[in-house]
């Protein structure tokens, strides 16, 4: 049976219900028959929109079992779920926001690293090494492009913005 077709004949089968004082019908094999194939029409939608999105589902399948390892979670945990329907809900705009800011924070690092300006935790650091650290830095920062780096921002939105819509087009078109 189609599913249009079980469609209609149980909500006929309903609306001839509703008539009756009780509002009840006996089930015949016609309304089973109907039923499997709705079922049946959606599973085979189920599947086709898994099968469609592949790339989708390497990625969630992916994120959530580095979720499940980061927290040391169980498949039966719903933190997990919630953390990537956070994510799916939040809008491109700022997720592409934190993008560049991360990109930013890791020049601001190089930077760092490259004076050997790194610095411990505050409670565990020597004041020898803070000072050492701070005088690294005041040397990197004689530079021009490493003050622009750690003060300013190299990465814009609009280019990451570019950037990442390249890549997954590339990606997509590489996969599909």
């Amino acid at each position: 049976m189609e599913t249009k077709k079980a469609l209609q004949r149980l909500g006929w089968r309903f609306s001839e219900a509703i008539k009756k004082s009780d509002n009840s019908f006996h089930i015949n094999s016609n309304d089973l028959e109907a039923l499997k194939a709705i079922n049946r029409a959606i599973q085979e939608h189920q599947k086709q929109q898994y099968e469609h999105n592949e790339l989708f589902a390497k990625l969630y399948i992916y994120l959530f079992q580095k979720i499940l390892e980061n927290d040391n979670a169980t498949v039966m945990d719903k933190e997990p779920r919630r953390k990537i329907y956070n994510l799916l809900k939040k809008p491109l705009h700022s997720i592409i926001s934190d993008l560049t800011q991360s990109l930013n924070d890791s020049e601001r690092y190089e930077v760092l690293e490259k004076a050997g300006a790194l610095m411990d935790h505050p409670a565990i650091e020597s004041n020898e090494k803070r000072i050492n650290s701070t005088k690294a830095m005041q040397r990197a920062l004689k530079d021009n492009e490493n003050t622009q780096k750690f003060l300013g921002d190299v990465w814009d939105y609009e280019t990451v913005s570019e950037i990442v819509q390249t890549e997954i087009n590339q990606a997509i078109n590489i996969f599909k």
